[in-house]
């Protein structure tokens, strides 16, 4: 799965970002759809994807090779996720509410990294790696690269374990 170009995006509700191509029948839901809590299967790392190298280097999701930073936060619960289609992007998202004390932490990274990427890392393995767009303090991450409804589906069985 190719994310190197993805954009993070919060706006107090909805926002994304641009990449892949695809297209699917405008539906909202997918298999992990929840609105309560949900317990990771496996903990998501995210860190800081440096410029430079002499840091851990791992390959994204598409074989870029990635030196990243010490993880700034660990996820082991999300609030609520789920995939929703996009009809101005005519693609699938995957929408990501945190936790409040995770939504904090995430909120103060993105404000003092705007314009860097993050990577999102489970089970020893970059899944995604989006650019941060603007501060994100709200809590809700949508992730969006013009996905099929399948790869949003994909992505967010990777994040969750399910």
């Amino acid at each position: 799965m190719r994310c190197s170009g993805a954009i993070l995006v919060l706006l107090l509700a909805l926002s994304g970002c641009t990449e892949r191509t695809g297209t699917s029948s405008p539906q909202t839901s997918s298999p992990v759809d929840a609105s309560g809590p949900i317990e990771l299967q496996e903990p998501v790392e995210l860190a800081r994807v440096l410029p430079a190298s002499g840091v851990t280097v791992l390959p994204g999701p598409d074989g870029e090779r990635l030196p990243l930073e010490e993880p700034f936060l660990t996820i082991t619960e999300l609030a609520g996720a789920t995939t929703e289609f996009q009809e101005y992007t005519n693609s699938w998202v995957v929408v990501l509410s945190l936790t409040d004390g995770d939504a904090r932490v995430f909120g103060d990274w993105t404000g003092a990294h705007v314009g860097e990427r993050v990577a999102m890392v489970t089970g020893g393995r970059v899944i995604s790696a989006p650019e941060v767009q603007s501060a994100i303090p709200g809590g809700e991450i949508v992730v969006s690269a013009r996905y099929s409804e399948h790869e949003a589906t994909d992505l967010l069985a990777q994040i969750t374990g399910r």
